[in-house]
């Protein structure tokens, strides 16, 4: 089928949806605007109805209420008043008074039981008195027919009085009549003992008549002692209700009980059987109302077309009797519904001429449309066998335009006939420039050939050979052939030769790489054997100078003080420049960790005022930190951010006398960034710009004077190191300074350290997780994350990371992860804060976690339970201190290993020891160690605490923990503390983990700290015994 057709038949099929969709949309939006104006007209009624039964209640029946008797009537019901006084029998003009005395038999003077005279008659059981008295209170109400009905009973059930208008349905007071009441009449004394309106239902048991509902009010009549002497219910027909609603609305209404319906017409009401207000067969419409009555429910108004009305049905009444019972509206509706089918078959007729119209002007659009593209397919198929003359005739019409897309195809047409003429010259230039081409490239590669020898040039001669052949073709086709094949010889000839080079240069480059490798590994090698083998000689040292000193102070040999506490010191300035060099080679190895937390920037510099104040004060300088108030905290590494200000403040000091050094804080906004300047400003020497330009090199000592009184000792390491670790930290170091009148040293970083939390926010890994398997680690780490992404990779697990806890909390939130990895020991919160977190949230707690940590060594010693890490030199009074804490209180039954190869190590612990109060044992290597404890053993004893070396010939500490953990048993176990002067390698760390009974590493330059963590240790193994106790 055609194109213009198909469009024809669905242009079609969608109008008639369209037709189909208003046509639809109108007839349930007809049905909502019905529903709801039906809804509204139930209530409109219902309201209607309620308030015509209220006006006629208190007009008429609720005057006779005892509790709200007001005017001529708030007496009718007092036993002690009289009624009649004064008035006069209409019959005999004889007063009331005198008649009631006559007929009662009593004398002017005497008194009867009340002065009330219903309540004596009623009492007095005269009856007819009675009957006399209430027939003369309610003649007026009832010949006027605003009361249906009186009826009086005594509590015993005898009627006193019962007077009607007849009217509707069955006279109450009729032979035939039953009251509903009557079928319980204890039941009916007892409620009239509070004044009840209700609904009452009158009966005819022999079916003459109709039964009625009526209005009612029912009360009893009490003497002064609260006894009932009489029930009284007055009561008006609905039905008279009922005609004035009727008329009032236009409308005809019938009554619904559960049993049966009844109208007007059922009581054979004048015009019952005319045609009132539009409603002729008021019997089908009652009919239809019982049966929507059944699946409707009570309230309810739906238009009945097909009778020509609408029907509402609602609870005639709310009250006492009206149960099941319900009122039934009919309201003449046959000219709505009239008019509506007009606009109903008007709107059918629109829609079918505008379909027609549609239709026919869419053909008419299409034909004209269709016939310019036929006509300009025609045309493409001429341009493209190269007949260029090929045109399309111009465009006549109402709806011709050259922006239609018929215009816009023939534009495109005289386009492409134009850029075919351009492309026909195009074609005749480039074969003659290829001509010219080619034959530079047959002269290029004819010198090249010259310049070969053997087979290289056969090769390249008879290459040129076809060469010429194919520049000789009159063919177009056949020359660019030709010329392709003769460029992509010579381009493979030269590629040949730029692979051979290639070639070349990478052997050359895998060599020096090599060469690189094997240079690092011997550098990183001698930078560890020197950490070992430099800090052991550095502790026995510093340690025996320490003790000799406090020998000295002790025996009072204070003229040796001085060269004791020099040689101390010279140990100390060589320990500062070995971990300098080794803070240097991390850095250049990319080991160099940051350990990030929050933390208050002016408490930082109140530390670093009381450090430096003395240093200061050493030269006759001022100290001071200026800043404005309200620094707050910042997220860096605290240690580092210190020992930056600490070299430049150090270096100030050093550099100036009796002048002033200035260290100032400055915040600011740099690219959106939040930064932070420290700067150091002193009135020293100065610096000359060529010293300024070589400062921060490593090794390198700007000297700021050639005198003697002014070169200072130094490393050359201290600025370079700050260098780095700004750098590290995100930012840079800045310098001024001036000959004679002093420097400006200071470093700016960012107030909060950000590393690859802003890729993981935006890492599309995170917003699309929802079908795969997801694992999050947590860890500051930046290298664990690489290792453990890679890891699992492999297995088709996706990993997320994060680096601090906060941002991992939100990821785990967002991605519900199939399993969360969470290092311990983290800057800022610690894995075991966030593991309570998360196993405390409802949503989170079901995921499984796994504590994972790959740490350095401070950190490493602490997730192994102990407090620090210590490496040599020792630092005695740390030293003691981590003994007593691991130990507790010294003594001599505290037995503690000493494995150590180096005699003055061992010679240094043991003395240390001994004065602290606890005996040591020591070991020479792994093996003796082993001897030793055995020895122990065989006593049916054990150390207290092992201080492991690593390092150590024969059997190293790692030999030493296999076999320890292998052959003794669990019960003769000790702590081992790791006590080291070699920096640990992660694959080290992890064998150490292995050794539950490994509880920490201790450095060999820091023996205070080895001795506070064998105190600790003891406490820790001692609690137990303790809490028993």
């Amino acid at each position: 089928m055609p194109i213009k057709y198909q469009i024809l038949t669905l242009g079609i099929v969608g109008n008639l949806l369209i037709a189909g969709i208003m046509y639809f949309g109108s007839d349930f939006r007809e049905e909502r605007q019905s529903e709801v104006s039906s809804e509204s007209l139930a209530e409109l009624y219902e309201t209607a109805w309620f308030v015509s039964s209220e006006a006629s209640y208190l007009e008429h029946i609720s005057k006779w209420n005892p509790d709200t008797f007001v005017g001529d009537f708030v007496d009718f019901w007092n036993p002690e008043v009289n009624l009649f006084p004064d008035e006069a029998d209409e019959k005999t003009g004889v007063a009331l008074a005198r008649v009631l005395r006559r007929r009662s038999g009593h004398s002017r003077t005497d008194a009867g039981i009340y002065v009330n005279p219903l309540f004596d008659a009623i009492l007095s059981n005269r009856l007819d008195d009675a009957q006399f008295l209430f027939e003369y209170l309610f003649k007026g109400d009832l010949e006027s027919k605003n009361l249906s009905f009186v009826m009086v009973y005594t509590p015993l059930g005898q009627q006193v009085y019962c007077g009607s208008t007849g009217g509707y349905g069955v006279d109450p007071c009729g032979r035939d009549a039953v009251p509903e009441f009557t079928n319980s009449f204890t039941r009916f004394i007892n409620s009239t003992n509070k004044p009840t309106r209700g609904i009452i239902r009158i009966d005819d048991p022999s079916g003459r008549t109709r039964f009625t509902l009526n209005q009612s009010l029912r009360f009893s009549l009490k003497d002064n002692n609260g006894d009932i002497i009489a029930a009284v219910v007055v009561g008006r027909n609905l039905f008279e209700n009922l005609v004035l609603f009727e008329d009032k609305y236009s409308i005809r209404a019938g009554v619904y009980t559960s049993a049966e319906s009844i109208s007007l017409e059922d009581y054979g009401a004048e015009r019952a059987n005319d045609e009132r207000f539009g409603i002729d067969d008021i019997g089908s419409m009652m009919a239809r109302a019982s049966a929507l009555k059944a699946s409707r429910g009570d309230r309810f108004s739906m238009p009945e077309k097909d009778l020509g009305a609408s029907i509402t049905v609602f609870p005639i009444s709310n009250l006492r009797g009206a149960d099941n019972t319900s009122l039934v509206v009919l309201k003449d509706e046959k000219a709505s519904y009239q008019q509506l089918s007009e606009y109903e078959l008007y709107t059918y007729i629109v829609i079918v001429i505008a379909f027609i119209l549609i239709s026919v002007l869419l053909l008419s659009v299409m034909s004209k449309a269709f016939s310019g593209i036929t006509r300009a397919i025609s045309v493409l198929e001429g341009l493209t066998k190269g007949e260029l003359d090929e045109a399309l005739p111009a465009r006549t019409g109402l709806l011709a335009s050259d922006n239609d897309e018929v215009g816009q195809l023939a534009n495109a047409l005289e386009s492409y006939r134009a850029q075919l003429r351009a492309l026909e010259d195009l074609r005749s230039t480039q074969a003659e420039r290829r001509r010219q081409r080619d034959s530079v490239i047959i002269e290029k590669m004819s010198v090249l050939a010259d310049q070969l020898e053997g087979g290289a040039k056969e090769l390249m001669l008879l290459d040129i050979q076809k060469m010429q052949v194919g520049t000789e073709s009159d063919s177009d086709q056949d020359g660019e052939t030709a010329s392709i094949e003769m460029m992509s010889l010579a381009f493979s000839r030269m590629s040949d030769e730029v692979n051979s080079l290639i070639q070349a240069r990478t052997e050359e480059l895998e060599v020096a790489r090599n060469e690189a490798d094997d240079a690092n590994l011997a550098k990183s090698r001698f930078f560890a054997n020197m950490s070992h083998e430099l800090r052991t000689p550095l502790t026995a040292i510093i340690g025996y100078g320490e003790m000799i000193a406090e020998d000295c102070e002790d025996l009072g040999y204070d003229d040796l003080l001085p060269d004791v506490k020099k040689i101390t010191t010279s140990g100390k300035y060589l320990l500062e420049l070995i971990n300098s060099v080794l803070d240097l080679q991390k850095i250049e190895a990319g080991k160099m960790e940051l350990y990030m937390t929050s933390y208050s920037i002016e408490t930082m510099l109140d530390a670093l005022r009381d450090i430096n104040t003395p240093l200061a004060e050493k030269n006759a300088n001022r100290f001071l930190i200026e800043y404005e108030n309200g620094l707050g905290t910042m997220f860096q590494d605290e240690t580092k951010v210190s020992q930056c200000l600490t070299n430049f403040l150090s270096n100030a000091f050093k550099f100036t006398t009796e002048g002033t050094v200035t260290l100032t804080i400055e915040p600011f906004d740099e690219n959106g960034v939040e930064m932070i300047r420290f700067n150091v400003q002193d009135t020293g020497v100065g610096m000359t710009p060529e010293q300024l330009v070589t400062v921060f090199e490593e090794y390198q000592q700007g000297e700021r004077s050639t005198t003697a009184e002014t070169a200072q000792r130094g490393t050359g390491l201290g600025l370079s190191l700050t260098k780095s670790y700004a750098e590290l930290m995100g930012g840079r170091v800045e310098a001024e300074s001036e000959k004679g009148v002093g420097s400006t040293f200071g470093f700016v970083i960012p107030r909060d350290f950000s590393n690859d939390d802003a890729a993981e926010a935006n890492d599309p890994i995170v917003r699309n997780l929802d079908d795969q398997s997801i694992v999050v680690l947590i860890d500051d780490d930046p290298v664990m994350h690489d290792v453990v992404k890679r890891t699992l990779s492999k297995s088709g697990v996706t990993m997320v990371g994060a680096t601090n806890g906060e941002r991992g909390l939100e990821i785990v939130r967002e991605s519900k992860p199939k399993l969360i990895l969470l290092d311990v020991y983290m800057s800022g919160r610690d894995g075991w804060s966030i593991l309570r977190e998360v196993k405390s949230d409802p949503e989170l707690k079901d995921i499984p976690v796994v504590m994972v940590t790959q740490l350095s060594e401070e950190r490493f010693a602490k997730s192994l339970g102990a407090d620090g890490y210590f490496t040599k030199p020792i630092d005695r009074k740390r030293f003691v201190e981590e003994i007593s804490r691991i130990l507790g209180a010294a003594s001599p039954s505290e037995q503690v290993l000493v494995i150590d190869d180096d005699e003055n190590t061992r010679t240094l612990l043991s003395r240390i020891l001994a004065e602290e109060g606890w005996q040591s044992i020591v070991a020479n290597d792994g093996l003796d160690g082993l001897e030793k404890i055995n020895e122990l053993g065989e006593k049916d004893q054990k150390p207290s605490l092992i201080v492991l070396d690593i390092d150590m010939p024969r059997m190293d500490g790692f030999e030493f923990l296999e076999v320890y953990s292998r052959d003794i048993p669990v019960e003769r176990r000790s702590p081992v503390l790791i006590f080291s002067g070699k920096d640990l390698s992660t694959m080290q760390h992890d064998l150490l983990v292995q050794y539950e009974n490994v509880k920490g590493v201790q450095s060999k330059e820091d023996v205070p700290g080895l001795t506070a963590l064998i105190k600790e240790i003891q406490q820790e193994t001692t609690a137990p015994t303790r809490e028993t106790s």
